[in-house]
């Protein structure tokens, strides 16, 4: 899982120490040389069993994948506290077996002359995520109507009971007191048709509604089918409550999950987005999401919405080849 913003390639120094020990291993050419670096791998092996927690699939090393290795070596605990002589023997022989397995036989191969002239990286298939935040002022107007609107609804309901969330209907974009969220929501949705360069501009907010999680609710992974966009609009986040996650679409992606050194936003499946009061996202409505369980001692407050094509089956379901005059025969590729 990566978050925006975060950098979790050197996180309390644990990298440094992998580079570290990858030098140690790849330097020593004999066991007692590794032997002599106990102190750095007990260290550095108790360190992976709190890194190990945060980010799973994030480190490896020189091929062997440490992190999981260590969740097999006994520790008396995860602060770092001295291992026990047994503990400490069997870390040794895992180090061994480390250095072993990996230690590179035969001499070191010789720089071959230039072949490359260029080299790229071509990004493919993008999906993007549009965030907006709305001027001061204009959210307090806007949230300060949905907030009554909402408490209106609610009112004669009883209090959310912790773990629990509600919905209300579907159809807030066309009440009175959402019209000004839905013009904001309407100059958006426009500007990223023009954006992805869409030649036809006709659409309409297809649903709209309310979501409200009490303290340890949460919302499992969805998409909304049969539409083009989908977007959420923050009403009222709090620390604790204040994210959304988006996963990887390419679900193939899953199939080999190979362990990595740093998560970065080209071997990431998930992707942690940070809202507040204000915060507009719109994103594709394939688009897989999920929202953590509410930490806060407060409900967290979110309108949703789709949107779709105007008349999609009279104006954008014919083939795309499009027409051709009557008695012409267009060949088609097999």
């Amino acid at each position: 899982m990566l978050e925006l913003g975060d950098d979790v390639s050197d996180e309390g120094g644990g990298l440094d120490e992998l580079g570290e020990l990858d030098c140690c291993f790849e330097q020593a050419d004999t066991r007692a040389s590794v032997l002599r670096h106990n102190t750095r791998i007990l260290r550095f092996i108790d360190h992976l069993t709190v890194y190990q927690d945060k980010y799973p699939r994030q480190l490896h090393c020189d091929g062997v994948y440490v992190a999981g290795a260590a969740r097999r070596v006994p520790w008396e605990r995860r602060t770092g506290s001295q291992l026990t002589r047994a503990s400490a023997r069997r870390t040794f022989a895992w180090s061994r077996r480390v250095f072993t397995t990996n230690r590179r036989k035969g001499p070191m191969p010789k720089e071959s002359a230039r072949w490359v002239s260029g080299s790229d990286v071509i990004p493919m298939f993008p999906t993007f995520v549009w965030k907006t935040q709305l001027e001061a002022q204009l959210r307090k107007g806007i949230d300060a109507k949905m907030l009554a609107a909402l408490a209106r609804m609610r009112r004669a309901l009883p209090p959310l009971a912790p773990g629990h969330g509600w919905q209300s209907i579907q159809t807030l974009h066309t009440l009175e007191e959402f019209q000004d969220l839905v013009s904001c929501v309407r100059r958006a949705a426009a500007g990223i048709l023009r954006f992805l360069k869409v030649g036809y501009d006709a659409f309409e907010i297809s649903a709209c509604w309310a979501t409200v999680l009490a303290t340890g609710a949460a919302h499992r992974a969805h998409h909304h089918p049969n539409n083009y966009l989908s977007g959420v609009y923050y009403l009222r986040t709090h620390p604790g409550a204040d994210s959304i996650n988006f996963h990887d679409p390419r679900s193939q992606t899953g199939i080999i999950r190979p362990p990595v050194v740093a998560l970065t936003a080209d071997n990431t499946d998930q992707v942690v987005v940070r809202v507040q009061n204000g915060t507009l996202l719109l994103f594709p409505a394939y688009l897989q999401h999920s929202i953590d369980a509410n930490a806060s001692a407060e409900e967290r407050v979110s309108i949703s919405f789709n949107i779709m094509f105007c008349a999609f089956t009279e104006n954008l379901s014919k083939p795309l080849w499009g027409a051709h005059p009557p008695g012409a025969t267009r060949a088609r590729s097999r």
